[in-house]
């Protein structure tokens, strides 16, 4: 059984004492969203940085990988201030697709965190190969376990040596899904050294991994609304 487990993802989940207040925020809004989503731009980037240095991972083609989002709800916006990883196997490959004991490991690191009084707004994961999308297995995780009508996916796709393509996916009013594509694509990063940081440490795969074939990327930005 292989886990990604660089640096980065390793310490994914930021102490709760340590967010600050005062820290500044950010708002993600579509007329088709029923609430805002509100965010610390720094949880978004250290979950951006985890996913370009697994998606340099070399070899294979840059492995996906994924998480629960943490913060709080009102009736009109979410709030994301927290993460911590999903731990997947990657039974399949390197794309983002959980196997039976992934879903088992997931069901309990979601029951580990309400008991521990932490609200779970929603998940991430990343897409190497497809766009900013929920695919049909992205949608069973999410039906399956983000099951409340205000819990969110974010999907993060990284780009050789320009900004990862992000959006965001929700329940609609009517309690459907747009899938195909977010409704309000949006940038995180650039060109930086500490991308090309990650690059260089991103560490050597083995176990199951050894003889999986790198897949052929895409790198096309979905079609703008």
């Amino acid at each position: 059984t292989f886990f990604y487990n660089c640096p980065l993802f390793s310490k994914l989940e930021r102490p709760l004492n340590g967010t600050k207040l005062a820290e500044s925020m950010a708002t993600w809004t579509t007329s088709q969203c029923p609430f805002a989503i509100v965010y610390t731009p720094q949880v978004l980037e250290d979950i951006r940085m985890a996913v370009v240095s697994a998606f340099h991972a070399p070899s294979h083609g840059g492995l996906e990988i994924g998480g629960i989002l943490l913060g709080s709800h009102y009736a009109d916006r979410i709030s994301i201030t927290n993460y911590r990883p999903m731990l997947c196997e990657h039974a399949f490959g390197p794309t983002f697709q959980l196997s039976a004991d992934d879903h088992v490991r997931l069901t309990a690191a979601i029951a580990g965190a309400q008991a521990a009084g932490q609200t779970i707004v929603g998940w991430f994961h990343s897409h190497t190969r497809a766009g900013v999308l929920l695919s049909e297995a992205d949608l069973e995780i999410h039906n399956r376990h983000f099951v409340d009508p205000w819990q969110v996916a974010l999907v993060l796709k990284p780009v050789p040596l320009n900004p990862t393509l992000c959006g965001f996916f929700f329940r609609e009013a009517d309690g459907s899904i747009h899938s195909n594509e977010s409704y309000h694509e949006f940038e995180l990063g650039n060109r930086t050294a500490q991308d090309l940081q990650a690059k260089m440490g991103s560490p050597e795969l083995d176990g199951p991994f050894a003889n999986v074939p790198s897949a052929p990327q895409s790198h096309r930005r979905p079609r703008e609304n």
